[in-house]
């Protein structure tokens, strides 16, 4: 668990997006040795189904020593913010809802 935090292509991605979408790029990585090993092809699965970085283009990030941009990500996967909401008691008014 927490094994990604080992992989040096991600270091802008932690923080800033869910650990699911952490462990699935891992994972992916993980998948680009097998693929290499085998002279397959990746078939972007991760990236047509998720919106993530697939082992083809975490290879063309590798080969260039580039980290992975946030901004590859699909933004539902990115954390979303924790801060809590300051509502002020006058923005709500619930007799107005109601009357709709």
């Amino acid at each position: 668990m927490n094994s990604h935090k080992r992989i040096a292509f991600l270091d802008e991605l932690r923080l800033n997006v869910s650990i699911h979408a952490l462990n699935l790029i891992e994972n992916e990585f993980y998948r680009l040795q097998t693929l290499r090993s085998f002279d397959a092809t990746c078939g972007c699965q991760l990236y047509t189904s998720c919106g993530l970085v697939c082992a083809c283009r975490l290879e063309r990030s590798i080969n260039k020593d580039q980290k992975i941009a946030l901004d590859s990500i699909d933004q539902f996967l990115r954390k979303l913010d924790f801060r809590v909401a300051k509502i002020k008691n006058e923005d709500i008014d619930l007799e107005e809802g109601l009357d709709e």
